[in-house]
């Protein structure tokens, strides 16, 4: 409907059409009342012929006009005239932010600017319960004097459902509500939440923003489609190109936080929406004290709603990239951990990276001289290797064999581990080895199976911690045992003064902070409560605190913490992604890693064609495949299961709450056997179709399928007893034991039933691989060497398929359960090989025709941080 000029809307007389969008029609218009211009938007037909719909459109506009801050356009008033609904508001003088972005990207400075105000009204908005829900450069006005405005609060649960998907990624809101299920939202900035029809909170307004912030750094949107439905798909799914490629000059802490805005899982985000306009607010400040203003905004245009109506307006900023380089300069030496202390004034950290090639950084030490750098990372899909690095200078290879270094003498000699195989990010072993850090002589091996060591202040001797007789070791000196567990050490450091031994120990889920006195073996907890997989940890300057990094749950970013011998614990930094501390020199300089971890799932087979990436959220984890490669299953961040097909359909979500390591599919796809996360050992049958859950009462875990699908093998979960396995009658509800035969030391989990259900291959604790009848019996250990995972039968059942952890690319063994040969049958790589660092877990169907895994990828910068404290 267009309202021609002089006509009446209450007390409003129209000027002129500003512009028009799918939200209705915004009209210059004066308020005869009070003499003012103001902009006036019409409601689309649809929304003002729907009761319902404009009573709550009145409400939410209601709640939005008690909004009164700076950067949110004030509502005026709301009205009806003659079978129009409109509302009526503030007229900004200025151009949008769409306008603003047709040249491109914009300056660290001024995106800073407008990024700080655009949050700021967000908080304001966000504390008192509304949520925008479309927000975009569409809806972000700027002033003449350069204040942003943020528009259409409260209208993003106007406008109905749609009845069709479009083309265009700037279509106008489709909103309907709240609830689970409805997909709302401008298409190029909604929310993974949004796009999945999931229920959004503020953090899904935070994901907006990082989207708007990552186009004006970037000039370019970080998730498209040719149709909407491929852009929703992107949203969910995809990464967006890094923005240290595609905006090099932008400061790190600021890629950052577009980082933490752009995470997937809602609580990788901010929990207050206030935090993010402080951390963008003080990097702001700090940029704009060293540089002034070199442009102003425009001094004509007028405001369009959502559409948008200013024409040939644009900033004047000046797009010298000598100021860029100035501002990039000057950001990029500020640590954001200071941000926790908003008021302070104090002299920020500043932060240096010294990395810059594509992969992931496993280690870290500083050299005696404090300034050279030895780390350890595999590039570009390389095997691990020492380079050494002094301040941002290009970094040399080290003439040694792959490996990880683990600590440096005060004269000048490393301890690496040769050949260590990524088994977890806390676990890989490897040799021992010590050689001279100037490369003179060669490297010389000490110790197998060692997970970690550090050298003795004066350098005369190593503490290790390694694997002896299936037990963990923490040796100082090398054979003197201070300490031995069943669970994992790692990151070992030596105090100062050489009387304390910290680590982080490793059991079962949880990794606690422990250190060893030396002289008397005293052994303290100093933090617990830890998730796996934790970070680094290393003694502070002074000598009286143990710094680390770690994380409460899987879902929250590694943080820099500090705890003193007697427990006291502190935070001392946090980044959006994950931190990992390294070292930290005697004059306080901090060696850091900071790493972004991806998880991918691919499927591929000689029916399915090329390998397809079959990932639905950002961490996809495969539990089984079916028999004929048709269906994989998965869970993301274990909070839901999921089934999907290989030939990249939608994936169809079964239920909340299962992990990933213990769910299987039946024979007929009927039912997936798991275990609920909140009860471990506690099993359920979950139905893929119309059905109940169902319990299975012994604790067990380690489910398998027998080929009838009326029959499970079970792993009995008995706490202080040995392992034992169990055959359990799904129709009838029994359990029989099935003890393990004599000969087979322990049992990890890795079993499966041979195809005519009459054998059991199971992979004992020491890695060998043995065979047993199912209805009991002596078993048979297979003969040869290789000992890996146990992915189950190929269908003829002579073969069993089996792969190593810690192998990339993947490589997936044919092993003849009579001959022990083991060959390869296939070779697993994702299509781009930097940062992979683990292909697991790994499934195989029985004719051997398809095949699905899931790949971890972490990519990483080491920087140099001054200033911690």
């Amino acid at each position: 409907m267009t309202i021609a000029p002089g006509s009446r809307l209450g007390p409003y007389e129209v000027i002129a059409l500003l512009g028009a969008g799918g939200m209705g029609e915004v009209y210059r218009a004066r308020d005869t009342r009070l003499g003012r211009d103001v902009a006036v938007k019409i409601l689309p037909g649809q929304v003002a012929s729907d009761s319902e719909r404009l009573h709550r459109f009145e409400k939410e506009a209601r709640a939005a006009s008690a909004l009164n801050h700076p950067n949110i356009v004030t509502i005026h008033d709301i009205g009806r005239e003659g079978g129009v609904s409109y509302i009526a508001m503030e007229l900004v003088e200025g151009a949008s932010l769409r306008d603003l972005l047709a040249e491109g990207s914009l300056p660290a400075k001024t995106l800073l600017t407008l990024a700080a105000q655009t949050a700021e009204g967000l908080a304001r908005a966000h504390e008192a319960g509304i949520i925008h829900r479309d927000l975009k450069p569409e809806n972000l006005m700027v002033t003449r004097d350069g204040f942003v405005k943020i528009l259409d609060f409260g209208l993003a649960k106007l406008t109905g459902p749609p009845k069709g998907f479009g083309e265009a990624t700037q279509a106008a809101t489709v909103t309907a509500g709240t609830e689970a299920g409805v997909v709302m939202g401008t298409v190029s900035y909604m929310s993974p939440e949004q796009a999945a029809g999931r229920e959004v909170d503020i953090r899904s307004d935070q994901f907006s923003l990082g989207s708007i912030l990552y186009e004006m750094a970037a000039g370019r949107k970080p998730f498209t489609g040719a149709t909407r439905p491929e852009a929703m798909a992107a949203i969910i799914r995809q990464e967006p190109a890094p923005l240290a490629s595609v905006a090099p000059t932008l400061p790190a802490p600021v890629q950052w936080i577009v980082e933490r805005c752009l995470a997937k899982n809602p609580s990788d985000r901010y929990d207050s929406t206030r935090d993010l306009a402080r951390d963008l607010t003080m990097l702001r400040d700090r940029i704009s004290e060293a540089i002034p203003s070199s442009g102003s905004v425009p001094s004509e245009g007028l405001s369009s709603g959502t559409a948008a109506a200013a024409r040939g307006q644009r900033f004047s900023l000046s797009r010298s990239w000598l100021l860029a380089a100035a501002a990039a300069a000057l950001i990029a030496g500020i640590w954001l951990a200071p941000l926790l202390r908003p008021n302070t004034r104090a002299t920020l950290p500043s932060w240096t990276q010294i990395s810059f090639r594509r992969g992931m950084i496993w280690s870290g030490r500083f050299a005696p001289d404090g300034q050279t750098a030895i780390y350890s990372a595999a590039w570009e899909g390389a095997p691990v290797r020492l380079y050494a690095t002094r301040g941002t200078t290009e970094a040399r290879t080290l003439d040694l064999p792959p490996g990880k270094i683990l600590a440096i003498s005060r004269t000048g000699e490393l301890a690496f581990l040769r050949d260590p195989r990524f088994i977890f990010f806390y676990l890989q072993p490897g040799t021992l080895a010590r050689a001279a850090m100037d490369g003179s002589g060669a490297a010389r091996d000490l110790l197998e199976d060692v997970h970690g060591a550090d050298w003795s202040p004066d350098g005369g001797g190593l503490a290790v911690a390694r694997v002896v007789q299936g037990k963990e070791r923490l040796e100082y000196p090398i054979g003197k045992v201070l300490y031995e567990t069943a669970g994992v050490l790692g990151n070992l450091c030596v105090s100062r003064d050489g009387e304390w031994i910290a680590f982080f120990e490793y059991q079962g889920s949880k990794a606690l902070v422990v250190a060893v006195r030396a002289s008397d073996r005293l052994r303290r907890v100093l933090s617990e409560g830890w998730s796996l997989p934790s970070g680094g940890l290393a003694w502070s300057a002074d000598g009286r605190e143990v710094w680390f990094t770690a994380k409460k749950d899987n879902d929250s970013p590694s943080r820099l913490y500090a705890v003193t011998l007697s427990g006291r614990q502190r935070e001392v930094a946090r980044v959006p992604g994950d931190l990992r501390v390294l070292d930290i020199g005697r004059d306080g300089r901090t060696l850091v890693a900071h790493w972004n971890l991806q998880v991918g799932l691919r499927a591929g087979g000689t029916s399915l064609g090329p390998e397809r990436d079959l990932a639905w959220f950002d961490q996809s984890l495969l539990n089984d495949l079916s028999a004929d490669g048709a269906v994989v299953l998965f869970s993301d961040r274990g909070e839901s299961i999921f089934l999907r097909r290989t030939d990249g359909s939608a994936a169809l979500r079964l239920s909340e709450g299962f992990p990933y390591y213990s769910a299987r599919l039946s024979p007929d796809r009927k039912w997936v056997v798991a275990t609920p996360s909140a009860e471990q050992h506690r099993l359920v049958l979950l139905p893929t179709g119309a059905g109940e859950v169902r319990r299975i009462e012994p604790p067990a875990d380690s489910p398998e399928w027998f080929p009838d699908g009326r029959r499970l093998l079970l792993r009995l979960h008995r706490p202080n007893a040995p392992p034992a396995l169990a055959v359990y009658d799904i129709s009838a509800r029994t359990t029989r034991p099935l003890p393990l035969p004599a000969g087979i030391e322990g049992n990890d989990g890795d079993v499966a039933v041979s195809p005519d259900g009459r054998r059991i291959a199971i992979v004992d604790s020491a890695g060998a691989t043995w065979v047993f009848p199912a209805d009991g019996g002596a078993a048979r250990k297979t003969p040869g060497e290789f000992q890996g995972q146990l992915i189950g039968w190929s269908d003829s059942g002579k073969h069993v398929f089996l792969y190593r952890i810690g192998d990339v690319p993947g490589r997936v063994m044919r092993l003849d359960i009579d001959s022990g040969k083991a060959e390869l049958w296939k070779e697993l790589r994702p299509e781009e090989l930097a940062g992979v660092v683990r292909i697991h877990p790994v499934r195989v169907a029985p004719d051997g025709r398809s095949w699905a895994y899931t790949y971890t990828r972490v990519l990483s910068n080491l920087y140099v941080v001054e200033g911690l404290k």
